[in-house]
């Protein structure tokens, strides 16, 4: 099936990554045939931080030491109060991406029992239509982005940001609100200003 034509108007936000080479007016592109660039980012974050670096041989050797190694008493009283706070920051940054992880892993496991036609947020490429497009660059001001005009061939499927599972609530809240994303009725997106498009398939780059 064809979108993206005089009809519906469809746009992907392309950060900086690997595949930049990749992304220039008039490619044709796949989609969802390998995980993509934001579960692959999920796939390499541990519970590790970089304690220290020495040069062996003109390389560059990086040491690493898990978090955990910097949460008891004695350790904390040791550190500075600039130390504290940089400890403070490396917890929030792997609690919060833990819990989006989790919230990811409960999406999949709900599409793949109940939705499995739907595209998988694992390997799917994100796009916007013309109304969301400018709801998804007011929240990325800040980013460095192209933004590319596309055709698409394929499975797509539409749903919305604010219905994403809640990563604060319950696992049990979590999977029913996750059927709710998966499930969203047209009715209910009219009022959206952030809905999000799932694509797998051939991407054409305008």
């Amino acid at each position: 099936r064809l979108y993206g034509g005089d009809n519906m108007k469809l746009y992907h936000i392309h950060k900086p990554n690997q595949h930049d080479e990749y992304f220039q007016e008039g490619t044709i592109l796949p989609a969802g045939s390998g995980i993509n660039y934001f579960r692959g980012d999920f796939l390499n974050r541990s519970a590790s931080y970089l304690k220290s670096t020495e040069e062996q041989d003109g390389k560059t050797i990086r040491h690493f030491d898990s978090i955990s190694n910097l949460i008891n008493v004695d350790t904390i009283r040791e550190m500075t109060d600039e130390e504290k706070i940089k400890l403070v920051d490396m917890v929030y940054a792997y609690v919060r991406n833990s819990q989006t992880d989790i919230r990811e892993l409960i999406l999949e496991d709900v599409r793949i029992r109940k939705f499995r036609e739907r595209p998988s947020r694992y390997k799917c490429m994100w796009l916007a239509d013309e109304k969301s497009l400018n709801k998804w660059l007011r929240i990325l001001y800040k980013e460095q982005y192209d933004v590319f005009k596309v055709d698409v061939d394929g499975k797509l499927f539409k749903s919305s940001n604010s219905m994403l599972p809640d990563p604060t609530k319950s696992h049990s809240v979590m999977y029913d609100q996750a059927y709710t994303y998966w499930n969203a009725t047209e009715e209910e997106l009219s009022k959206k200003d952030d809905v999000e498009y799932l694509f797998e398939g051939e991407v054409k780059l305008k």
